[in-house]
């Protein structure tokens, strides 16, 4: 079983990755300012999921899955949301989802 991992407010600068609007269920590899305020994630055993500052979780919901460093493996369009094009260098924050909570 896959456990959601969560921290207070983490939120961190995407610095490569994320600019293109792929099809839902796609998975890249993105570089971030820093993890240091978001909770762990290890393939198979924890994750967390993001949205875009910006546009609010009203829009795109990102599967974190994996967390090594500064680098992500990211899940665009999770939860049946849309994936977009984020403007280089957008900020994303820790959202609790209904998928989670069902």
């Amino acid at each position: 079983m896959i456990t959601e991992s969560f921290a207070n407010q983490p939120s961190t600068t995407v610095v490569a990755g994320g600019n293109g609007a792929p099809s839902p269920g796609t998975v890249e590899s993105w570089t971030v300012t820093s993890s240091a305020s978001f909770p762990s994630a290890s393939t198979g055993t924890t994750q967390f999921h993001v949205a875009d500052a910006r546009t609010g979780s009203s829009s795109e919901i990102m599967l974190v899955s994996n967390v090594s460093g500064s680098t992500w493996t990211v899940t665009r369009g999770a939860e049946g949301s849309t994936p977009v094009a984020h403007v280089p260098g957008f900020t994303v924050y820790q959202v609790v989802t209904a998928g989670y909570l069902n």
